[in-house]
């Protein structure tokens, strides 16, 4: 069973986000209250006050969210949406031209920024953008119209601009906030299933073995009832026992292990240099990539599993100044590098004292489709490679 870790550091951001998001909405709603409710005389009561109510329930509503109960997206949304209803149902809400007075602004001016930085949080980016473009286009149209102040156009693109790059710049903010959250969470989730596969992983062994053993003893025991069969009874005692080994074989070879999302070698080259100066303290790491590519997460895991493996394994054993693990990940392979300057060792005497190596290595990686090579021309090197499949 692999570990699960919960997106820890998305949920912090998140949290901080909306929190910061909701106290800032409540300061600026003043202007938007005092602008809306000073209008409300120049407007039709039906729509000024449902679009006004809707913009106003959103924002009281996403703030007691934000302290509260901590659920924001369907907040967000009611604000984004809101403020689009606002911006559609203006020419409705003015009542008549002339009573609008010289400089007048209409008051959902006070709501388009913030209800634009919503759209981050409601919808996905390539809709928030698409959002964060459109609400400003409207807000123009209006501003330059008699019914929004008939304001020149130059001087209304500037302020179509303002809350275009206001909004633009907070949102790519938080986008990039919450991006670098998840490949946290990734790597944590990462480390966090090596370290417990890592843990089990001789327990795990010792249980194949009991069955293997298990399997093979059915196997033995069944042929010795076959062989000593004498009359049609112990035949068909025979023949079940051999129904139920067979059974068993066929169940063991049917199993497969959980599969997981893959991992980005972004997200990889992180968790791995976490590892490394956790778990092996004094071995240099440096890393080198030229593109962003995925790995299988069980393949992610034995190449993290395998590098501290070879790691340890120098700090304890090589008597050396000096250790490192570099890492590059080009378009054709992934290419990790464990070396010191050590006397290193022969592979073909690894005996049982280094079943770690024999097994966790070159098994695991042979399992894996993992390339190893070791030499030991002027210190110990160890080069693990996965080809990129074409």
């Amino acid at each position: 069973m692999s570990a699960k870790a919960t997106p820890y550091a998305l949920d912090r951001i998140d949290g901080l986000l909306a929190r910061m998001f909701a106290a800032a909405a409540l300061l600026l709603s003043v202007d938007l209250v005092t602008n809306a409710l000073a209008q409300r005389s120049y407007l039709h009561a039906l729509w000024f006050w449902g679009s006004f109510g809707l913009v106003a329930a959103s924002q009281l509503g996403s703030a007691i969210a934000a302290f509260f109960s901590g659920s924001m997206k369907l907040w967000y949304r009611a604000l984004t949406i809101s403020t689009f209803i606002a911006l559609a149902s203006w020419p409705l809400e003015v009542r008549n031209l002339g009573d609008l007075p010289a400089g007048f602004t209409p008051w959902v001016w006070w709501a388009i920024g913030f209800s634009a930085l919503a759209a981050v949080g409601g919808f996905r980016e390539i809709t928030a953008l698409i959002i964060l473009v459109v609400m400003p286009v409207m807000w123009l149209t209006i501003r330059t119209s008699p019914i929004g102040g008939g304001k020149p156009l130059g001087e209304a693109i500037q302020d179509s601009l303002y809350s275009f790059f206001f909004s633009t710049a907070m949102a790519l903010l938080v986008m990039a906030l919450r991006q670098r959250s998840m490949r946290v969470d990734d790597a944590y989730r990462l480390q966090l299933t090596t370290a417990a596969r890592s843990a089990t992983l001789e327990a795990i062994e010792r249980e194949r073995v009991r069955i293997d053993s298990i399997a093979h003893g059915k196997v033995l025991s069944t042929l010795a009832l076959a062989t000593a069969a004498i009359n049609d009874e112990q035949r068909a005692t025979a023949a079940m026992a051999a129904i139920e080994a067979i059974g068993r074989i066929e169940r063991e070879a049917k199993r497969v292990p959980n599969g997981e999302a893959p991992v980005s070698t972004e997200t990889f080259f992180e968790a791995l240099g976490t590892m490394v100066s956790s778990q092996t303290p004094g071995v240099e790491y440096h890393s080198k990539s030229q593109q962003v590519s995925e790995l299988p997460f069980d393949q992610a895991v034995t190449l993290a599993e395998v590098t501290i493996e070879v790691a340890l394994n120098s700090l304890k054993h090589a008597a050396a100044s000096r250790h490192s693990v570099s890492i590059e990940n080009t378009a054709s392979s992934l290419k990790i590098t464990v070396s010191d300057d050590g006397t290193g060792f022969r592979v073909g005497n690894l005996g049982r004292a280094n079943i770690g190596v024999r097994r966790v290595v070159f098994d695991r990686c042979k399992a894996f489709g993992i390339k190893v090579n070791y030499s030991k021309t002027e210190g110990s090197r160890w080069i693990f490679e996965v080809k990129h499949d074409a």
